[in-house]
Formats: C-alpha cells, structure tokens, sequence
C-alpha cells in the first residue's frame, strides 16, 4: 500500500542478500548516488548488513552484502555492474565475531522464554492477591491511582484541560 502511494517507487530484491544488494547498487548508480565509496558487509549475518547499511546511509556511498564480506566477490560484482571505473575505495567490513552457534541461540531463546514465563505469572499472583485483600484501587508497577476523571468535576474553571466541555 506505501509502495503505491510513492511517485515513481519501485520494488527491488533478488534471490540472495548478494543479488538484492546489486539491484541496489545498480538503482542507486542509475539516480546518481555517489558510488565512489562501496562498502562491502557480509551477506550472510543480517545484524552486520543493517549496521553498515545506517553507517552508508549516513556517510554516503553504497554497500554490497557479499559472502564473508570477501573483496574479491564485491570487486567481481561491480565489474559486472559497470561500476568498477568510478569507485575509488572499497571498504570491507567484518565482525570480529564468529556469531553464536544455533544451540546456544536456542538454549538463550529458551531462557528469555522461561523468564517471560515467570514474570507472568508473579504478576498474575500478585493481581490476585490484591483483589483478595480487596484493593481499593487498580495498581500500575506499584503506584496506586489517586484521582479519577469523575473527581476532576468540582474542579474550579480554568484548572482543568481546556478542551474540557463538560457542564459545570
């Protein structure tokens, strides 16, 4: 629907980080963006590519997601956009980090869920003891409400909203 709404807007993927961030390349090279700075990401770990990607956006320039972030394929992929002659630095970017592997990012995932879990139900229990105890007033983390809309109604003029039309 916003991709409808926007004049001359167009759609641009591929199959593959590579393939789309070439289609990219390729727009960006066709409206005259300055592509004499490319940034190469890797194209496999998606966390790098959106970090490079805001990191370009601000300094200029255009980025390509390669495998391992490797020069060489980025250099293959701009020769085959043409782009080769006008760039005058090719920076490659890595994380110094191997990535989790997907056991640990489970067992994490699990965790975050079970803390959820318990949360949810310490909340649960304390809601139910203060309905018990007969609360007099709803809490919200801890603070109890103090005034409600009906009380605001002897109010004096001119101490409430003034977008206030009830009768007084």
């Amino acid at each position: 629907a916003v991709l409808g709404d926007l004049p001359g807007a167009r759609r641009l993927g591929g199959d593959n980080p590579t393939v789309t961030s070439e289609a990219v390349a390729a727009e960006a090279r066709a409206r005259n963006v300055a592509t004499n700075v490319v940034y190469v990401s890797d194209g496999e770990r998606p966390s790098d590519q959106a970090a490079i990607g805001a990191a370009v956006a601000t300094l200029g320039g255009i980025m390509l997601a390669e495998p391992t972030a490797d020069p060489a394929a980025a250099r293959r992929s701009l020769d085959s956009l043409a782009i080769t002659p006008v760039v005058d630095r090719l920076v490659s970017v890595r994380s110094d980090t191997s990535g989790a592997s997907t056991g640990v990012r489970t067992a994490l995932a699990v965790v975050i869920l079970l803390i959820g879990i318990a949360t949810l139900v310490v909340a649960l229990a304390h809601r139910d003891g203060d309905s018990e105890r007969g609360s007099p007033a709803p809490t919200m983390l801890g603070a109890r409400f103090v005034a409600s809309y009906d009380a605001l109604a002897d109010a004096p003029e001119g101490s409430g909203d003034e977008n206030d039309t009830r009768p007084r």
